[in-house]
């Protein structure tokens, strides 16, 4: 399918190389999900992991500028978000599930290793696939969240910033209540007003914002699933310590 993705037109003032280019998207079964997925340019693999309330349009500007600068994007709409197949149990969004659709996706694209970066969600799944599967990832950028451990050992304070996560937890209501008068309390809470027209559309289907929630339900209280195991610690901090540069190192 071809997947014009909203905002590089518009972004680019209507010039330059991506302005008349399209970005192919496609449908890919990988174990028990048919996931959406972008694969663009050629070089080096950089996997693009989004979050919520997001999908892979939210790296609009990031994917033409990591093709132009020599690299092979791989960017996915994950499990239950954007085009990607909508799971019916709050168990298919398991944090070790969600890993598993970034191995299986590698697996079938052929991909060894990759330059990952992961954003809100994203960042949590590909911290646990980092700590998991240390010898497929090159290097990681982490995008507004941090080491799975780091809130666990947080304070009081930071901990009711997250209120948020219990009221998810209101299975129903919740979807009732953030929906109301144009979506008001979402857009309070969402702080994005330039994005919300986007987001709104995508979560208006069918089932997209209770798959969006689910996310949260499912993993309240797995956080011990995206610990590293014994003997991979040392090999996963130093690919934290590894630069991203602007022009990829092909010798690796």
């Amino acid at each position: 399918m071809i997947d014009c993705i909203p905002g590089i037109l518009a972004d680019s003032g209507g010039s330059g190389p991506w302005a008349l280019r399209a970005i192919n998207s496609r449908r890919m079964r990988v174990k028990d999900v048919e996931l959406n997925v972008v694969v663009l340019g050629e070089g080096p693999e950089v996997l693009l992991v989004h979050g919520f309330p997001d999908d892979h349009t939210v790296w609009r500007n990031q994917i033409p500028a990591l093709v132009d600068a020599g690299y092979r994007v791989i960017a996915l709409d994950t499990r239950g978000c954007g085009e990607s197949e909508i799971k019916p149990r709050e168990g298919d969004y398991a944090i070790d599930k969600l890993v598993a659709d970034l191995v299986a996706l590698l697996d079938a694209l052929g991909i060894a290793k990759v330059r990952l970066v992961g954003h809100d969600w994203g960042a949590l799944q590909a911290w646990c696939f980092a700590m998991g599967h240390p010898e497929r990832v090159d290097r990681y950028i982490p995008m507004s969240v941090g080491h799975p451990a780091a809130y666990a050992r947080c304070g009081v304070a930071q901990k009711l910033k997250g209120y948020y996560l219990f009221c998810i937890q209101m299975r129903g209501l919740i979807e009732f209540l953030v929906t109301r008068f144009d979506w008001w309390l979402f857009r309070l809470m969402l702080h994005y007003p330039a994005e919300f027209r986007r987001i709104r559309a995508r979560l208006s289907r069918p089932g997209r914002l209770t798959a969006g929630f689910n996310y949260y339900r499912a993993n309240l209280l797995e956080r011990r699933r995206c610990l590293p195991h014994r003997g991979s610690d040392a090999r996963f901090a130093a690919l934290l310590r590894r630069r991203f540069p602007l022009r990829p190192d092909r010798r690796r």
